[in-house]
């Protein structure tokens, strides 16, 4: 199995609440499972409270002394529907990364014409956040989609770049550097 990543990095603490439920959005009867830990309010420092999402107030105000927390869901919408999605968050200080892992085979079944719709909304949705939040960059590759060798798109201050064109050939891939380019001309 194939995974495939969205990562958004350097999100404000702050705007964790409009981008998750907001912009990436899903039903709480959706998910699957969520892992939250927070340290006990007890004298024992060393105390950990697992929580759920739904104990969850803000996002913004579980990171005011958390670190980090998992989502994992059915389906969540994106600028298109996304299947059995695992979304980390993570913070260090006030910026945090939200990453996004999902098998690419829920892209295997669509025709290439649907393929090219879906994914178009998906990147239209992504640059929206550019448009709307202050954030750093916006990764789309197969996990781990950090690695240089693993990216196919970065969205970095609103353009869009292609890497491993020559490596990555799936219809999903393939599409997706052809939507990229779409995006150059205009």
């Amino acid at each position: 199995m194939t995974y495939m990543e969205i990562i958004l990095t350097q999100v404000r603490k702050t705007d964790l609440d409009r981008i998750v439920g907001g912009y990436i959005t899903f039903d709480k009867s959706d998910i699957i499972s969520s892992h939250f830990l927070r340290r006990s309010p007890i004298q024992d420092k060393q105390s950990v409270v697992e929580m759920a999402y739904s104990d969850i107030e803000s996002l913004n105000g579980y990171f005011q002394d958390a670190r980090t927390c998992n989502i994992f869901l059915k389906k969540l919408l994106i600028g298109m529907e996304m299947k059995d999605v695992f979304i980390w968050i993570g913070c260090d200080g006030e910026d945090c990364d939200i990453e996004l892992s999902f098998l690419e085979e829920q892209f295997h079944s669509m025709q290439n014409s649907e393929l090219k719709c879906n994914l178009q909304k998906l990147i239209q949705r992504l640059m929206q956040f550019y448009d709307d939040f202050q954030i750093g960059d916006i990764i789309l590759g197969y996990e781990p989609a950090q690695d240089e060798d693993m990216k196919v798109l970065e969205i970095k201050k609103g353009q869009v770049m292609c890497f491993n064109e020559h490596i990555h050939r799936s219809s999903a891939a393939q599409v997706l550097y052809e939507l990229a380019k779409e995006i150059h001309k205009n």
